[in-house]
């Protein structure tokens, strides 16, 4: 009896949000994820415009490693449990398996879609998921939902930070030859070095 008295007093501190709030979230995360894809949608519309400058592979940051997850779904797709990695010099021992990778290439070989294709879409359904699951976390340890709403929109949109820090990086390697941050960064290492050590003796 009192296990159950101690759940119900438990439900009754956190009160759970209103089914409005939880159709906003959807909607939300659905509105991040497409932005999140805006730039994949101004690559593929500069495909063909300028031939000199190469081709668009669907990818915008780390190609090398989105072009080995291609080849795992291929690998997949064609019936392959096992991991090859068939772009490398490394050797390959055919151990290795991704579930997750081998989900995508079942989609690919069932659906007979690209497997850029299946990755992008795999991504909207799988980010929309996981902000849903934030959201599902925020029930649990807050009350207020406000700070819910603050916290969830921090989450969501907290990663596009990187793209301010690597324009400023990009920034300062324009304004700074490379080689004298380089120089800048091992002379500050050298002077932290120096004063640890002093600290120390």
């Amino acid at each position: 009896m009192s296990s159950k008295t101690d759940s119900e007093s438990a439900k009754t501190l956190v009160p759970p949000a209103p089914h409005r709030s939880r159709r906003a979230v959807y909607w939300t995360a659905t509105v991040v994820v497409l932005l999140s894809s805006i730039p994949y949608f101004y690559g593929l519309s500069q495909v063909g415009s300028a031939p000199s400058k190469g081709w668009y592979s669907g990818f915008n940051a780390n190609v090398s490693d989105s072009s080995v997850y291609m080849a795992w779904i291929t690998r997949a797709s064609e019936g392959h449990f096992f991991e090859y990695n068939l772009f490398t010099t490394d050797t390959q021992y055919g151990k290795k398996f991704n579930i997750f990778f081998f989900a995508l290439g079942m989609i690919a070989r069932w659906t007979h879609l690209a497997p850029p294709v299946v990755y992008h879409c795999m991504r909207v359904v799988l980010g929309i998921a996981l902000l849903r699951a934030v959201w599902w976390l925020l029930e649990l340890l807050m009350t207020d939902n406000r700070t819910r709403w603050a916290a969830f929109l921090t989450i969501a949109f907290s990663s596009g930070l990187a793209i301010v820090s690597g324009a400023l990086a990009m920034m300062l390697l324009s304004v700074f030859d490379a080689k004298d941050l380089l120089v800048w960064n091992r002379r500050a290492a050298a002077q932290a070095m120096a004063a640890a050590t002093r600290s120390t003796v």
